[in-house]
């Protein structure tokens, strides 16, 4: 097994956070963007080495403190010119500290693929009255890398009566609390007069509802809306006893939470969809990529994960799913796996320390770390992932993974139930079927693992991984005819010669109950050894 990189708590080795000079520099530079910026601001106002600054910027975050800065110009141009209606491409570059028009242009260009001004005729236009003067800013460096919508929580109606008003109090309290500590939602709660908290704050979504009492029945009925458009996007209904308001509130809000953060983060991605790719953010990227990376489209995932992290150089989430992208290029069979391994373990490594407690990159470095073979620290990330954020499914599912690679079979189809239960817009039914159905080969139970990894592969048919089992699986029923079909499959996706040892061992395993019936069943059905 590979040498951990991680200690005890799962942080890299280089530290939990950025250094205190990257930090005070980076703040400087997105304060200061429009202004002449040189090595000697940077070491004046951060009181760091020369050298030392360097080596902390290109330790984690790859880029001289100088080429950073330059990143973030681009950035936040690139931002101005697709928000802001007002101002010649000459002007803007100015405005973020191009002194040299060519050369901005230039530059420009090999970032994006485009000029500015291809750029400026898709500007959105800032909806304000025309009759209203716009007022020139002082342009900041925006923080792209943030993708947290907001969220009001409106208190839950009641008939009025105390009972109800002391539980629906306590109820829209715990809601509160309970998703704020996911990370993922920025969480207000609204006052008297929530339309105009809603407009005032930007809000995006917001959570509503009422609570009902007859005799000793209650039901607290919950609507989780679309604030621009009135949209409806998620409802439920939770009954319990007026006797037992503690086991209610549980109810409800361990419903809530599972359903909330997953859907408003579908009702994302759907958006940048919608949208043309040359037109999103960093942060409207990176949702786009999310999906794509997980459901086997890694190739389509990655090259738009490149553009955000051009667009927004300190997004976490961008650096550890592109990680993720170079992880699933590991194989047997490629000739720069060493390679790609390097690039993934590195960028889990800097999305770690961009991003330390966000739940999805730490799901993201668990992954990593599992396909490298690092179970026990895969298990700490994706074990802290679940706890900041209990609806992170990809961290579920990982601890399924996890805990079959280490020979606990039996304990990894509880994680894969609770991810199979979460609406996650970047998983499908695949992910929960295959970890069930190796789950039950690795525990010899291979009729239940022949059902389910059949379903799978239909639904996947271009998975390497799913037919292989699949045919290994009906070898140990004794169903030959079955199992070379699907050899037959495996051998038209996988390249010419590739052998059944090769195969097996392309696993993160180490479970010889899985990886032994796996490759001699293969070789019994005509694969080479």
């Amino acid at each position: 097994m590979p040498a951990n990189r991680h200690d005890a708590c799962g942080f890299p080795p280089e530290g939990r956070a950025l250094p205190r000079d990257v930090k005070i520099a980076i703040d400087y530079m997105r304060q200061n963007i429009a202004r002449p910026i040189g090595s000697t601001d940077l070491l004046a106002v951060t009181g760091a080495a020369e050298r030392t600054l360097r080596k902390h910027f290109r330790r984690f975050l790859g880029v001289a403190p100088l080429e950073f800065l330059r990143r973030l110009r681009l950035a936040a141009a690139r931002e101005a010119l697709l928000t802001s209606s007002g101002g010649s491409v000459a002007e803007v570059a100015a405005q973020v500290g191009f002194m040299h028009f060519g050369r901005f242009s230039s530059d420009y260009r090999s970032s994006f693929g485009e000029l500015p001004s291809a750029t400026r005729r898709r500007k959105v236009l800032l909806e304000q009255p025309d009759d209203q003067p716009r007022e020139r800013e002082v342009l900041v460096a925006p923080h792209l890398a943030v993708i947290r919508p907001m969220l009001v929580i409106v208190p839950l109606r009641t008939h009025g009566d105390r009972e109800s008003n002391c539980l629906a109090d306590g109820l829209t309290e715990l809601l509160a609390a309970e998703l704020a500590r996911g990370q993922t939602l920025i969480v207000r709660l609204a006052p008297a007069a929530p339309g105009l908290a809603m407009t005032r704050l930007g809000a995006r979504y917001c959570l509503m509802g009422r609570v009902t009492r007859v005799d000793a029945r209650v039901r607290v009925i919950v609507r989780l809306l679309e604030v621009d458009q009135e949209r409806h996007l998620w409802g439920d209904s939770f009954d319990g006893s007026a006797n037992d308001e503690l086991a209610l509130q549980n109810l409800v809000v361990d419903g809530v939470c599972r359903e909330i953060q997953p859907r408003i983060l579908g009702e994302q991605i759907e958006r940048t969809r919608q949208r043309e790719p040359s037109s999103l953010s960093g942060p409207e990227l990176v949702l786009r990529a999310l999906p794509l990376a997980l459901l086997g489209r890694s190739e389509q995932a990655i090259d738009l994960l490149y553009r955000a992290m051009t667009l927004a150089p300190d997004c976490g989430l961008a650096v550890a799913l592109a990680g993720w992208c170079h992880a699933k290029r590991v194989t047997a069979w490629n000739s720069a796996s060493a390679e790609e391994r390097t690039k993934a373990n590195r960028m889990a490594d800097q999305g770690g320390i961009l991003a330390p407690a966000d739940p999805m990159v730490l799901a993201i470095r668990a992954s990593i770390a599992h396909l490298s073979g690092e179970f026990g620290a895969a298990e700490a990330l994706a074990a802290r992932a679940t706890a900041i954020d209990p609806a992170c499914a990809w961290g579920w599912d990982r601890l399924g993974w996890v805990h079959e690679s280490t020979n606990r079979p039996d304990d990894a189809l509880p994680y894969f139930m609770r991810a199979q239960r979460i609406p996650a817009p970047y998983l499908d039914e695949v992910a929960s079927l295959d970890g069930v159905g190796t789950a039950h080969f690795c525990a010899g139970r291979y009729r239940q693992a022949a059902g389910i990894l059949r379903t799978a592969a239909r639904l996947r048919p271009d998975s390497t991984g799913l037919h292989g089992k699949l045919a290994a699986s009906y070898v140990q029923l004794g169903d030959k005819a079955a199992a070379r079909s699907e050899l037959a499959i495996l051998r038209r996706i996988l390249p010419d010669g590739a052998s059944a040892t090769q195969y097996a061992n392309a696993f993160p395993c180490d479970v010889d109950s899985f990886k032994n019936p796996l490759a001699n069943s293969l070789i019994e059905i005509g694969m080479p050894p």
